[in-house]
């Protein structure tokens, strides 16, 4: 690769170096630290490592530094092919189209281990003698010098392949119009570019339009990690509105939603079913003429919440009109006769409603009481 003098071209080696160190750095505490996590915070936590050493490794964005540690020399470039993978699997995940691995994603890894292996007579090799070879015109022992032609060349095809894989799984979502997830597909658009800016510049021999790509990556991710860190709730935005978008285009879609919901009050408004301890989902589901999964998929998406909760509201709303109206009975019959059959679990459920025990929340809401009077 061809690039002219001048200070210029280091000042842009030190921001490449300087970005990829941050991104590692940032990264590795999200991954130290507290809380629960789940397989999404290391596969993104993961994606970044990886693409920061990456960065922080390629001797041909910053000349010169492959004398001050040889022995990382192309160690980037199976790594390459797994960054890749790790950004479909993130986009799965992110998506919930993907639960947990299974055997059959290792496949998609067999590239970077085929880079790997053609490597490894040159990662065996004395710091000298990689030095010697660098740029890596051919490879020792045997290998012919295409190799190494073919392992740059055939990034930016194996780039291409995980990137249109990622978008025809996930265009359903990626493409819905909802905010957070267009700000997920500007970012998607924009590493496609770069990536493409990259391979050109490979193909062209032009190291100012690779550094270019380069210093334009390290923003781009650096950014993104640090609004992670921020807006640690935008991932769980985005799940959300894509489990909207899922349920919009699921076997309700065809559904005359008006009529459904139009039932589903009189029911439980009218009729109060959820006064029916036993009441499941699969009998609701069948008095409204509705599949399990579509009455699940409707509550969900309607009324934000699960079936349990569902019925709960309403028995909520029915026992707090009786302990304001028949202050004669005892809340535990009021109690069993809206629904709840148990006192446990109605104590835990109108604590975790109100925010204080149903004696206390009627005491309050007597009409007799100085608060209600003050109303």
């Amino acid at each position: 690769m061809n690039e002219g003098g001048g200070s210029f071209p280091v000042i842009i080696s030190f921001i490449i170096a300087a970005g990829a160190f941050s991104i590692i750095v940032l990264s590795l505490l999200q991954l130290a630290s507290a809380g629960k996590r789940g397989r999404l915070h290391y596969i993104q936590n993961s994606f970044f490592i990886i693409c920061g050493f990456c960065l922080l490794c390629d001797p041909y964005t910053r000349l010169g530094t492959e004398y001050v540690a040889p022995w990382l020399l192309y160690v980037n470039y199976p790594l390459a092919y797994v960054l890749p993978v790790l950004f479909y699997f993130y986009f799965l995940f992110l998506f919930d189209l993907k639960k947990k691995f299974l055997i059959g994603d290792l496949l998609l890894l067999s590239p970077a281990l085929a880079v790997f292996i053609v490597l490894i007579p040159f990662f065996l090799l004395p710091p000298g003698e990689k030095l010697a070879l660098f740029p890596l015109d051919n490879l020792p022992r045997g290998y012919p010098g295409s190799y190494s032609r073919l392992i740059e060349y055939g990034m930016f095809p194996w780039i291409t392949f995980c990137v249109a894989l990622t978008l025809f799984t996930t265009r359903h979502y990626l493409f819905g119009g909802m905010e957070h997830v267009k700000a997920i597909l500007i970012y998607l658009v924009l590493s496609c570019l770069l990536g493409l800016a990259s391979a050109l510049s490979d193909y062209t021999d032009n190291l100012s339009l690779y550094k270019f790509a380069m210093v334009c990556l390290v923003f781009l991710m650096f950014g993104l990690l640090v609004m992670s860190v921020r807006n640690p709730d935008f991932y769980l935005k985005v799940r959300k509105q894509s489990h909207q978008i899922r349920y919009a285009r699921s076997r309700i879609g065809e559904l005359d939603m008006g009529e459904v919901l139009r039932r589903i009050d009189e029911l439980m408004g009218e009729e109060e079913l959820y006064r029916d301890p036993g009441l499941t989902l699969p009998e609701l589901g069948r008095r409204l003429d509705l599949s399990q999964q579509q009455l699940s998929e409707i509550i969900n998406s309607r009324f934000q919440m699960n079936f349990n909760a569902f019925l709960n509201s309403y028995r909520m709303e029915a026992v707090k009109r009786e302990l304001r109206e028949k202050g004669g009975r005892s809340i535990l019959a009021i109690a069993l006769d809206c629904g709840f059959n148990s006192k446990s679990a109605f104590n835990q459920v109108f604590l975790n409603s109100t925010g204080m025990t149903p004696s206390r929340w009627r005491k309050e809401a007597s009409p007799d009481s100085p608060r209600s009077a003050n109303k």
